[in-house]
C-alpha cells in the first residue's frame, strides 16, 4: 500500500510534468509573444513581480536560478521594451509592448547574481527594499522562517503539522520545502498577536531553528549604490500585511519608509504592498503623498495608474516564465 508520503510525491509529480507541458506548449504555438504583442492596443503594460535570484536548490525560498533570468530577459528583449515604473507612461513610436521587472524584499542576491545579467543585457529594473531589513541584515520574518525550517530532517519537520491546520505530515517527507512554504502562508494571514504565539510555540518546540542562519540582505550602503542605475521603492518599514492594519499603522509605515529614504539622500516614489495585501483608503493615502503604488493582483498594469497590479513570477525554466505571463495575458 502507498503511504501518505507516496501519495503526495505522486500528485507533486504529477503537477510539475502539467507545468512543463503546459509551458512547452504555450511556447511552441508563439502564444507568449502574440498575447504580448497586443498589450499596447489594449493600453496595458506588464509589471513582473521577482523576488530572489540565486542557483536553484541554494535556499528554501524558491528563486530564479540567474541562468533563466538571462534567458528570460533576453527574450524579452526581443519581444518588448524592459522600462522601470518612471517609463511605464513614455511614448514609444514602435508601440512595442512595455514591461517592467519588479524585486521584491532587497536580498543581497539582487547584486550578486541579478545585477551583473541586468548590466551585461543593458536593461533596468525596480528593486524595492524593506528599510528595518537593511538595518538588521535579517530577512522578512516569514523568509527566515522558511530558510530554519529548510534545516530541519522531514520527520521533526512533520512535527508542525498540528500547529497548521489542513497540511499532512506526509507532505512534509514528499516535499519539505513545499511544506513549509504553506506554513508560513497560514501566518501571513494572521494578525502579528497570533502570529507571534505561534512563532513563540516553534522556537520553543525546535530550538535548534535558532542556530539557523538568515539570508544575507543588502546594505545601505549597496541601497545607495543599485539606485544610481536602477529604481529603488519601499516594500514597507517591517513587511507587514497591510490589510490587517489600521490607517494610523499604515501612516506611520509610510512615515517612517521616508525618513530612511531621507536620511540616505533618496526620494521615496513608489511603495509595495507586502504581500499583496491593502486596504483601498491606503491606496488614496499614498497617492496623497505623491507615492505610487505596486499590487500583487495578478493582472496586466494600466501605465498611467496610480496603483499599479503586478504578476508574481517563479519557474525552473525561462519556457515557465514566458507561459505563466501569458497566462496572465489571455
Amino acid at each position: 500500500m502507498v503511504g501518505g508520503w507516496g501519495i503526495d510525491t505522486a500528485r507533486l509529480a504529477a503537477k510539475r510534468a502539467a507545468v512543463v507541458g503546459y509551458a512547452t506548449a504555450v511556447t511552441r504555438t508563439y502564444a507568449d509573444r502574440r498575447r504580448l504583442a497586443r498589450m499596447p492596443q489594449r493600453g496595458q503594460a506588464l509589471i513582473l513581480n521577482l523576488h530572489s535570484v540565486e542557483p536553484l536548490g541554494r535556499s528554501a525560498v524558491a528563486g530564479i536560478d540567474p541562468r533563466v533570468l538571462d534567458d528570460f530577459v533576453v527574450w524579452l528583449k526581443r519581444h518588448a521594451r524592459i522600462v522601470t515604473i518612471a517609463e511605464l507612461a513614455a511614448e514609444d513610436e514602435g508601440r512595442k509592448p512595455c514591461v517592467v521587472l519588479s524585486f521584491d524584499d532587497g536580498y543581497r542576491d539582487f547584486a550578486v547574481h541579478a545585477m551583473p545579467v541586468l548590466e551585461r543585457r543593458g536593461v533596468r529594473a525596480n528593486q524595492n527594499i524593506i528599510p528595518r531589513c537593511v538595518e538588521t541584515g535579517r530577512p522578512p520574518w516569514n523568509v527566515e522562517l522558511l530558510d530554519a525550517l529548510a534545516t530541519l530532517p522531514p520527520n521533526r519537520l512533520a512535527g508542525l503539522a498540528d500547529m497548521a491546520g489542513g497540511l499532512r505530515a506526509g507532505l512534509a517527507v514528499a516535499a519539505p520545502a513545499r511544506f513549509a512554504e504553506l506554513f508560513t502562508l497560514r501566518l501571513k494571514n494572521q494578525p502579528r498577536d497570533a502570529r507571534r504565539d505561534v512563532l513563540n510555540a516553534v522556537a520553543e518546540r525546535f530550538p535548534e531553528l535558532a542556530e539557523a542562519r538568515p539570508r544575507p540582505m543588502l546594505s545601505s550602503d549597496e541601497v545607495c549604490q543599485i539606485a544610481r542605475d536602477h529604481e529603488v521603492g519601499a516594500h514597507s518599514f517591517a513587511h507587514e500585511s497591510m490589510g490587517l492594519e489600521s490607517t494610523d499603522y499604515f501612516e506611520d509605515d509610510l512615515d517612517r519608509c521616508s525618513a530612511w529614504f531621507d536620511r540616505h539622500g533618496l526620494a521615496l516614489r513608489l511603495y509595495a504592498f507586502p504581500n499583496g495585501s491593502y486596504q483601498v483608503e491606503q491606496l488614496a493615502i499614498a497617492a496623497a503623498r505623491g507615492i505610487r503604488t505596486l499590487l500583487v493582483d495578478e493582472r496586466p498594469a494600466d501605465p498611467t495608474a496610480q496603483a499599479l497590479p503586478r504578476l508574481t513570477m517563479f519557474g525552473r525554466s525561462s519556457l515557465e516564465l514566458r507561459a505563466r505571463m501569458a497566462h496572465a495575458l489571455k
